[in-house]
């Protein structure tokens, strides 16, 4: 029986062994798409994290916001003044009447001056 001749393993190099796999280019196409189906992925998931950073950022500037206006609030309510605490200045001529008037329509106007500001800034907070 004749012997067969093998290639020496030292020419290996040289020889080439194609083997046809059928639907190659199609598994290739498959696993492109499954590469950029990851890829994809991955980007979703840094864009959905940096989301919830500007959201917990964002509640974290309104919740200090809020402290800041609660705080306007209460000082706007230190001044108002009491009845008792109005000081009363009248002239001689002025009637007591148009001169409590006066002072009351002072305090609300700057009131109002002060709770305009406010909705000012909470509706650049919005």
């Amino acid at each position: 029986m004749p012997e067969k001749d093998f290639p020496d393993p030292e020419d290996a190099e040289e020889d080439q062994l194609f083997i046809r796999v059928p639907e190659y280019k199609n598994i290739l196409k498959d696993l492109e798409g499954v590469k950029q189906i990851m890829a994809n992925m991955r980007e979703s998931v840094e864009v959905l994290n940096e989301v919830q950073q500007v959201k917990e950022r964002s509640i974290e500037v309104f919740r200090e916001n809020e402290a800041r206006l609660e705080k306007q609030l209460d000082d706007i309510e230190d001044k108002v003044p009491e009845v008792h605490d109005i000081e009363i200045h009248i002239d001689e001529d002025t009637p007591i009447e148009e001169a409590e008037e006066d002072v009351i329509d002072e305090s609300v106007q700057e009131l109002r001056g002060e709770l305009d500001q406010l909705r000012d800034e909470m509706g650049r907070l919005e």
